[in-house]
């Protein structure tokens, strides 16, 4: 066993990488893949007219069953077993999404749905207290060539208190689930025993978002896309996120396969994000991090072409992990200096 202990100081600020390097056996990821039967406070959309047959548009049927529930101070919208045609619906506050089992019950984007605009099958904007269960949300990317990097699966735009749990998000041609927001930004948010795969952009994208759970996920790409991408845009810092127990697995060569990345700017950060016990595998695809502040990378599994420790990285701890890479750890700055929130050099 090598072990290895690695020291930065730059510019203020430090990365500690403390651990050993041993090529090992890969973690793997329990499911939850229990299935729903409707509660007392549900509205079924075959009540409201839906077909499930995979051809009628049931877009007018979910329409009327969210609003429905909404009218009533909240409740379930039940989805039973069937194949159901959508074009982009909107979830209300306080109304939950649940389908009898992911593997029976799939919405699909229709394909005539609008590919040059903002289309996301499903949507939360500016609500809270959503969950959504038990389905399979599938983009239909090739009824889609052509069509915007943001066409996601599910899509989460300042929102509080959302859990999606044993969920199958998959072939969208942006992303799987795109959790986002303003400089307000979305809270408490939970990705937990979900299948992703084959997402075109990524399967999993976070942006501004604080106190977020990324847990027991099994995220594929087999299209050399990213499994877990963090790219917040807005000028903010941003606090709290934790990803443990998930399989993160792709192909990619020409990008990475999982991005770890705060927020822009000079003294902006993503704050505390622990990361451990994960599995990544893919040894052509990089593992990159950067404009980070007081974060943990431990205890995972890496197989992977690289651990690339980039810019702003401020108190960055990385030890006890496996890793397993072609080109080793690479920790610098970028090539105009910046490093842990100090200006553009010159």
């Amino acid at each position: 066993m090598k072990k290895l202990l690695f020291l930065l100081l730059a510019a203020g600020g430090l990365v500690f990488i403390v651990g050993a390097i041993v090529l090992g056996s890969p973690l793997t990821s329990q499911l939850d893949l229990g299935g729903s039967t409707p509660s007392e406070s549900t509205y079924n959309v075959k009540e409201f007219g839906a077909a499930g047959d995979g051809r009628t548009d049931d877009t007018p049927a979910f329409e009327q069953a969210i609003e429905a529930a909404a009218s009533n101070g909240g409740g379930e919208v039940f989805v039973p077993v069937g194949t159901y045609v959508l074009h982009p619906i909107f979830l209300q506050s306080h109304v939950d999404l649940i389908g009898a089992d992911r593997d029976v019950v799939t919405l699909k984007l229709s394909d005539d749905a609008d590919n040059q605009g903002l289309t996301r099958l499903v949507n939360i904007e500016e609500a809270e207290n959503i969950q959504i269960h038990n389905i399979t949300f599938d983009g239909n990317a090739p009824a889609h060539e052509g069509g915007t990097e943001h066409m996601h699966t599910l899509f989460i735009w300042d929102s509080k208190h959302i859990v999606v749990d044993n969920n199958r998000m998959q072939h969208a041609i942006g992303d799987g689930v795109s959790i986002t927001g303003s400089t307000q930004a979305s809270e408490d948010v939970t990705i937990s025993n979900n299948i992703l795969l084959d997402n075109h952009r990524s399967n999993i994208v976070v942006e501004q978002v604080n106190d977020i759970k990324i847990f027991r996920n099994q995220s594929t790409s087999n299209i050399g896309r990213p499994t877990l991408h963090f790219e917040p845009f807005e000028e903010m810092d941003l606090y709290g996120a934790e990803v443990y127990e998930n399989t993160f697995g792709s192909n990619a060569s020409d990008t990475y396969t999982i991005q770890i990345e705060g927020t822009p700017e000079p003294g902006n950060y993503f704050h505390d994000i622990w990361f451990y016990n994960n599995t990544i595998k893919g040894l052509s695809g990089r593992f990159m991090v950067k404009e980070t502040k007081d974060s943990e990378i431990y205890n995972n599994t890496f197989t992977v072409k690289d651990l690339y420790i980039w810019f702003k990285n401020d108190n960055l701890h990385i030890y006890k992990n496996t890793i397993e890479t072609r080109n080793g750890i690479t920790v610098k700055t970028s090539a105009d200096g910046r490093y842990a929130g100090l200006p553009k050099a010159g």
